[in-house]
């Protein structure tokens, strides 16, 4: 099930990624930016649009070893509950 902050992460995933509908489909908090083909430079740009999106800041040092999806999804999310 997702909520509001896991599908505006997801479309920004899929925009910067350019991810087809089948990737989208499998996305899972399992998944990792490598099974997105993926790289870091593409997580900066995922993160700073998050930053964006969610009025947020998303220091290097939290991001620098995600992995997955869901570690990233995390993040945010906690981000969010701080700020609030």
């Amino acid at each position: 099930m997702t909520d509001d902050i896991d599908t505006a992460l997801r479309k920004i995933l899929k925009r910067n990624l350019n991810l087809s509908e089948g990737q989208m489909l499998t996305l899972t908090e399992a998944t990792t930016l490598e099974d997105l083909d993926g790289d870091s430079l593409e997580l900066v740009e995922v993160s700073m649009d998050a930053e964006s999106e969610f009025g947020i800041e998303l220091p290097d040092v939290d991001v620098e070893n995600v992995e997955t999806y869901g570690q990233l999804l995390k993040i945010v999310r906690r981000k969010i509950a701080q700020k609030g």
